[in-house]
């Protein structure tokens, strides 16, 4: 049975310094109204503030939450009403919402009975928003609300006793370090002199918060959660500075912050899990502590500025004309304009600007590789009608990783012409497997087998300064790069055909792709390869395809004359198990792992020994 609120509340009393200034002064014996009168203003006046975060009342696009045309007010509301929305799926609580809940088992993530949209609605998302309204008009109301949210999820999200992973929605860690890192510091900084958090819930909610830290810390986990946590520990223990426990959570935290980037960070500046994502996740969770330690005018380790200026180096070399880092491995582009915002000024370079709002000069560097990430990006240069062309040619990272080794993408004039099937929500759908698989990606499949990494994958194993395979010739005037995938194709690796492919940028127009394919054995072997075309329309040409957008942007993917028969073919739409043909949609954020119609051309071919092909792709400008 939960412990109830005044049972939360009186537990808090124990875990209070009585020697911190505030607090000496209470009697501690006296009766229970009176005392809890005195520690409540004792606390509020305790509290470490944070700058709470502006917010604009207009409809927000960000549809995971949010309805279509709906403002933050009007979230508040319909929340208030029973009707709340997670990972773009809303369903009715005509009893109020339960945290403990999985609403739809469709939702549910491989292996466990809470998925996304239970876990993420648990890092309480909408108490921000309402947090940033309350500030900005002072109105009681929203209060009041999150007040109610509060006392229902204390009630019903009691602390277990041992971790069950993601079997426990409201406690799973990554849950508790995404609330107390970036949501509850701007809930208690708003909320904390209001009437409608009375003292009972205060200190309950405090209690919560001191549970969490020790669960956190006893639990904590690896990669990007282990980073999360830490933040989370980090404001717990520099927001509440009254608790016993507050200095040594700080000082953990802080420990553990240094110690990752020794465990986690490349020397190239890239996290182990090799995702664009996720590297924005471990930016912002060195950001946090940095800003939360320079507002309260506290030293910054100078380990926490090193690995933020390596992490944000590491971004500028994935970056496409337009500020946003090319996406690999799960998860959208990374929006590097807008992460430098939040760069300390300290750390900024001379190009930055030109990302951030277009004054001064691009980087001089037009060409770029990440060592030990394998990852290339070609660029004929930094203006909007220019090509830039990235390379996956690097190790299987950490987590998060998608079978995809020599997949490319192409972005020219401002738009992205070749990807990949994007990322699918986190849900143990056919969906959800096939955007991880090979054929979701602008790759290669070798007698109807994928690539499969994974089989003898196993984490942490690769040295963080191993140097990736890829090959690189940046400073020809025809920069190129080259790798090769030799693991096997098929679940049991048992395709043992070696694919090297060698990719360069002719010009602003012109790109060519070298595949080589290579077999010891005397069997005939089918080859498809795959190009994701991002654009409205596509047709098939001789030996290739035509893409072309409503604007009049077009490009050609064509492969040169053989002495073996090429068949192209473009599918809109692939049946299972093969969806190829299928992407998610180009808002990720809109968060359904329903996938949308999108062409895919595939190049088919037979071979025996040894087969090259080239393929030229070109793009056409619109023309003026």
């Amino acid at each position: 049975m939960a412990p109830s609120l005044l049972q939360q509340a009186l537990n808090l009393i124990d875990r209070i310094d009585r020697t911190h200034v505030n607090f000496k002064q209470i009697d501690f014996e006296a009766d229970q109204e009176n005392l809890f009168k005195e520690i409540s203003k004792a606390i509020r006046k305790s509290i470490v503030a944070i700058k709470i975060n502006s917010i604009d009342n207009k409809v927000n696009s960000n549809i995971r939450i949010y309805r279509e045309n709906e403002t933050p007010d009007e979230l508040i509301n319909r929340c208030t009403d029973g009707y709340w929305k997670s990972v773009g799926r809303e369903f009715y609580f005509p009893e109020g919402l339960d945290y403990t809940v999985s609403p739809d088992n469709s939702l549910n993530s491989p292996g466990q009975i809470f998925g996304e949209w239970t876990w993420q609605v648990n890092r309480h998302p909408e108490w921000s928003i309402a947090a940033q309204l309350y500030h900005q008009t002072q109105d009681e109301k929203y209060a009041k609300t999150v007040a109610t949210w509060l006392g229902n999820w204390i009630e019903q999200c009691p602390a277990p006793k041992e971790d069950n992973g993601g079997s426990q929605g409201p406690w799973r860690t990554i849950e508790i370090g995404i609330r107390m890192g970036l949501i509850w510091p701007q809930v208690i900084s708003a909320f904390k002199d209001s009437p409608n958090f009375d003292d009972t819930l205060l200190l309950a909610w405090l209690n919560s918060y001191a549970e969490q830290s020790e669960f956190v810390w006893k639990y904590k986990k690896a990669n990007n959660w282990l980073l999360m946590e830490m933040n989370g520990l980090l404001h717990a223990g520099v927001q509440l500075p009254f608790l016993k426990q507050a200095s040594e959570w700080k000082e953990k935290a802080l420990n553990e912050f240094i110690q990752q980037i020794k465990t986690q960070f490349q020397p190239d500046g890239f996290q182990r899990e090799l995702s664009t994502h996720y590297m924005a996740v471990c930016m912002t969770n060195y950001l946090k502590p940095v800003d939360l330690l320079k507002s309260v005018g506290d030293k910054v380790p100078e380990a926490l500025l090193e690995i933020l200026s390596r992490m944000f180096n590491s971004w500028r070399k994935l970056a496409r004309t337009n500020g946003m880092a090319f996406g690999f491995q799960d998860g959208p582009d990374g929006d590097l304009s807008q992460q430098l915002k939040n760069l300390p000024e300290e750390l900024l370079i001379e190009a930055d600007n030109w990302f951030i709002d277009g004054t001064g000069n691009p980087p001089a560097q037009k060409n770029s590789f990440l060592e030990n990430s394998g990852y290339v990006v070609l660029r004929s240069g930094w203006g909007e009608n220019d090509l830039c062309l990235a390379f996956d040619g690097g190790p299987f990272g950490d987590g998060h990783q998608h079978e995809d080794k020599l997949s490319i993408q192409l972005f020219a004039c401002g738009k992205t012409l070749i990807g990949e099937a994007g990322t699918v929500d986190y849900s143990d759908t056919p969906q959800r497997h096939y955007s991880l698989q090979t054929p979701a990606h602008s790759t290669a499949i070798v007698d109807g087998e994928w690539q499969n990494r994974k089989k003898n994958y196993k984490r942490g194993v690769r040295p963080l300064d191993a140097l990736a395979e890829t090959i690189c010739n940046l400073d020809d005037p025809q920069p190129s790069a080259s790798a090769i995938y030799s693991e096997g194709y098929g679940p049991d690796l048992d395709v043992s055909v070696i694919h090297k492919r060698t990719v360069k940028l002719i010009d602003q127009k012109n790109v060519e792709i070298t595949d080589e394919f290579s077999s010891e054995d005397e069997s005939e072997h089918l080859v498809e390869i795959l190009f994701h075309i991002q654009m409205d329309e596509a047709v098939v040409i001789q030996n290739g395809a035509k893409g072309k957008n409503k604007d009049g942007l077009t490009m050609n993917i064509q492969a040169y004359p053989t002495n073996v028969k090429i068949y192209p073919s473009i599918i809109v739409g692939g049946e299972k198990p093969d969806l190829r043909g299928w992407a998610a949609p180009d808002i990720y954020t809109k968060g359904y792992w329903d996938v949308v119609p999108r062409p895919c051309l595939t190049l088919t071919t037979k071979f025996k020994n040894k087969f090259e092909l080239k393929t030229k792709i070109q793009v056409f400008p619109i023309k003026e």
